[in-house]
């Protein structure tokens, strides 16, 4: 009679009183019917006391394992079942790898919780036949608050866009990754006789560089300026043809931001998107059910450019020093990263020999994460996936550096030149982590903020701007120094 009762409760208000989420409430409202019934003489004041008292067994395992997934397969059947039950569909999801995965990304994120990161999502794909074999959302997919699938959502991807443009740069211009670009400002008139100054992400240029440098190192105004040259409508058209939806708007209102990609796009689709690198010149449906044929787009040659300039260590050294979480000795890893300024974002598409890798770390609240550099987070967690899933790789040739010619020493929190806002909210000191990484010897260290040195891990903050060095000694010599400057607003 009591789980008669309890089943009687749930069509009232489901999400109310929901046993598992809610139990006091479910609780009372079971307590009520009960004293109701008693009251109505339906049942006698000893039943009623019984019924109270009976044990219900929930059975808290009976959610699915997988749900987002679940409600994919619901809201996208296999094409000719749109309309009908879906009862026992065969997929390409490994459920034994995603957990797997998931547990890495978990060991991953514990560690680092000071830094204020709550929130990653992962999709892994096959790059031998294109099955989708994981999707995962870390967050509790029964939450009342963040019941999204956020593989599949809209979100903005920033630099990802830059390799197409450069893509369309060796086909259309006929240049190279050697061609040299100037990366200086620049102002462009827009249709409503504004201007447009690009800026990059780190707001200094590097005057005279290639292209291969400028892609590596996601340089921004360069990749403006190419897509100038190509004109915007060919990028506009061919992002179409890479079964990228999200445009609604027309092409002025998009212009040429377009490469640098302010605006939302579904993340699922630009991972398909990027099959065209991964299967190198073949753009390729992510199977979910059944193998879909893949369309040439464009010509190899002119992909095996981006992929080399994606893929060597060489190119990558003035954006994060050897051995850092995006740099792999002995392995051939194409890498394309994003992270928006003050680290509300972090993310990464990837693809080793077997896998095409998509991971994304933020806060589904929109608050910052903190102390996030270039080398961690989605990084880190992308760094042990690979570890995981490429344990062993013949490389035809491993590229070696001899680290006594190719010292360094970086700060990696905090960024260089990041911009931090103060929350009102939080009355308690508010502080950053001071870390660093290098390959040097030294048997002392020292910091100092705005020339006053400083014995402390954690910088309280406040508003002003800062210069933050940091000095390796050896033998009471100063032997290595990199700075970076803040600004806390």
């Amino acid at each position: 009679k009591a789980e008669q009762i309890a089943l009687i409760i749930l069509p009232k208000n489901p999400s109310k009183y929901d046993p598992y989420t809610s139990y006091d409430n479910f609780k009372a409202r079971f307590d009520k019917i009960v004293d109701y019934l008693n009251n109505e003489w339906l049942i006698e004041i000893e039943e009623a006391k019984l019924i109270k008292l009976e044990r219900l067994d929930f059975n808290y395992d009976h959610k699915n394992k997988l749900p987002y997934f679940i409600d994919y397969i619901v809201n996208n059947p296999p094409p000719g079942n749109e309309g009908e039950e879906v009862v026992n569909i065969q997929t390409t999801l490994d459920y034994n790898l995603t957990e797997k995965i998931d547990e890495i990304a978990k060991n991953t994120i514990i560690p680092q919780m000071w830094k204020e990161v709550g929130d990653y999502w992962i999709l892994i794909v096959d790059r031998e036949t294109n099955d989708l074999k994981v999707m995962i959302w870390w967050i509790d997919y029964y939450s009342t608050d963040w019941q999204v699938n956020s593989t599949t959502s809209l979100r903005q991807v920033g630099s990802t866009l830059k390799p197409f443009t450069y893509l369309l740069a060796f086909k259309d211009l006929w240049y190279t990754p050697d061609t040299k670009i100037l990366d200086l400002p620049i102002q462009f008139d827009t249709v409503d006789w504004n201007t447009y100054s690009p800026q990059n992400y780190s707001l200094d240029y590097k005057w005279e560089i290639t292209l291969a440098e400028a892609l590596s190192q996601s340089i921004n105004i360069p990749a403006v300026k190419l897509l100038n040259e190509i004109w915007i409508i060919r990028l506009y058209n061919f992002l179409k043809d890479l079964w990228i939806s999200s445009f609604n708007q027309d092409i002025d209102y998009y212009w040429l931001a377009l490469t640098l990609w302010v605006w939302e796009i579904n993340l699922y689709e630009l991972l398909q998107a990027y099959t065209i690198f991964a299967n190198e010149w073949e753009f390729c449906n992510i199977n979910i059910f059944k193998k879909d044929n893949c369309t040439q787009i464009i010509e190899k040659e002119y992909v095996d450019m981006i992929n080399t300039i994606l893929t060597n260590r060489y190119f990558k050294l003035d954006w994060f020093p050897i051995n850092s979480n995006l740099d792999f000795e002995d392995k051939e890893v194409f890498v394309k990263t994003w992270t928006s300024r003050n680290f509300r974002d972090n993310y990464s598409i990837w693809f080793t020999k077997n896998y095409m890798i998509w991971v994304w770390a933020w806060n589904k609240d929109g608050t910052y994460m903190k102390w996030v550099s270039w080398a961690s987070w989605a990084w880190e967690i992308f760094k042990n996936i690979v570890n995981y899933l490429e344990q062993e790789e013949d490389f035809r040739e491993k590229i070696v550096y001899d680290n006594n010619n190719l010292e360094y020493l970086e700060i990696i929190s905090p960024l260089n030149k990041s911009i931090y806002k103060l929350e009102n909210s939080i009355k308690d000191n508010q502080e950053i982590k001071l870390d660093f990484q290098t390959n040097i010897s030294f048997d002392n260290l020292k910091w100092y903020i705005n020339n006053i040195e400083y014995s402390e891990d954690f910088f309280k903050l406040k508003k002003w701007d800062f210069e933050i060095k940091l000095e390796l000694y050896n033998d009471n010599k100063i032997i290595k120094t990199n700075i970076v400057n803040i600004k806390v607003e």
